[in-house]
């Protein structure tokens, strides 16, 4: 049967009108924002609903009480029954006793919200209820835990106590973002919660679990998208900069390592080819060690002592022992204080031919 396109007129509480493609169906809209194919959808049957979206603040929804603004029939009859309809008299009084602060419909309907988030807990299975017992009742006075479907069960009924249509919804929280804004949503996103009815602005989402995030507008800030970002990367960045940093330090260990393994004579001698190097003064290839002392103690590190340094490098060198403890300490002390003592200096290259 071929589709046909229906543009259903614009209901009391509807952010926009619709425009609903749908095989052999007719459209049905609700005054209260609510859509329905007559006949009905049977299996792999195929829908698009195309709808504008608005995402009204808190200050809208605190001017729209539908407990001193007019509701619709339908939506009366259907959503908000007896207010001592389906709840015993102490869960009214609890309502009543949560709600007697709020200075607006909206904030009332937020204190229930945040007290039953406080005071149960939703959790994905609970054990029957027992022969005859209350829902509500066992939820607020008894377990204080229960399914989604339980909690948000309570909130309704308490929001319908004070004065609010309110109904279940069942669906599926969003699921994880990409980072090119497509949503995953699996099985496992499947939640309830409740919705209020606001003139004006139809039906907005409260969840006494907490599970559910507030609507948000499809449009993001450059900031918002970088936040996004950042929350989706923020575990491989953190494990990218470990292997970083621990490459470095393993190089590192790995170098000192290397370092600590050469005798102590070629140390000691390596770090005062350094000391000269970056003092315009490298050593010459044909440079023994004493001679090499000999020239720095005479230019860039102007000492006696780095004269006497170089000979008894030497001589550890060649006589095949080790300078003794008080020996090694004399010689560190002394390429320490003297380079501490003469700053490095840029070298200063004149002519063009080899020194």
């Amino acid at each position: 049967m071929a589709s046909q396109t229906t543009t259903a007129p614009a209901p009391t509480a509807s952010a926009g009108p619709p425009t609903v493609e749908v095989a052999g169906s007719t459209v049905v809209v609700a005054a209260d924002g609510s859509l329905a194919a007559d006949p009905p959808l049977g299996r792999r049957s195929v829908y698009v609903v195309e709808s504008s979206r608005t995402f009204p603040g808190p200050d809208t929804l605190r001017a729209a009480d539908p407990r001193a603004l007019p509701v619709p029939d339908d939506v009366a009859a259907l959503y908000l029954p007896d207010a001592e309809t389906g709840v015993s008299p102490r869960a009214r009084a609890l309502a009543a006793e949560i709600t007697a602060g709020a200075p607006t419909g909206y904030d009332a309907v937020r204190a229930l919200e945040a007290w039953l988030a406080a005071n149960t807990a939703g959790r994905d299975r609970s054990a029957p209820l027992p022969q005859g017992a209350d829902v509500v009742d066992d939820l607020l006075f008894g377990e204080r835990a229960g399914t989604p479907e339980r909690v948000n069960t309570a909130l309704v009924l308490l929001l319908r106590s004070v004065g609010f249509p309110a109904r279940m919804a069942v669906g599926f929280l969003p699921g994880s973002q990409s980072v090119g804004g497509e949503f995953t949503v699996r099985a496992g996103d499947a939640h309830a919660w409740a919705e209020a009815w606001f003139p004006g602005a139809g039906w907005q989402r409260f969840d006494g679990t907490g599970l559910a995030p507030p609507a948000r507008p499809d449009g993001e800030s450059l900031l918002d998208r970088l936040a996004r970002l950042l929350t989706l990367l923020w575990v491989p960045l953190v494990v990218a900069a470990v292997v970083l940093v621990g490459r470095r330090l393993w190089r590192l260990l790995a170098t000192w390592r290397r370092w600590r393994a050469r005798p102590w004579v070629s140390r000691v001698f390596l770090r005062l080819e350094r000391a000269g190097s970056v003092r315009g003064r490298p050593r010459r290839p044909e440079e023994t060690v004493a001679e090499y002392s000999a020239a720095l103690a005479a230019s860039v590190l102007p000492d006696p002592r780095i004269e006497e340094l170089g000979r008894v490098l030497t001589a550890a060198a060649w006589s095949g022992r080790a300078p003794s403890p008080g020996e090694q300490a004399w010689a560190e002390d002394v390429l320490r204080d003297v380079t501490q003592a003469h700053g490095r200096r840029r070298p200063v290259l004149t002519g063009s031919g080899h020194p």
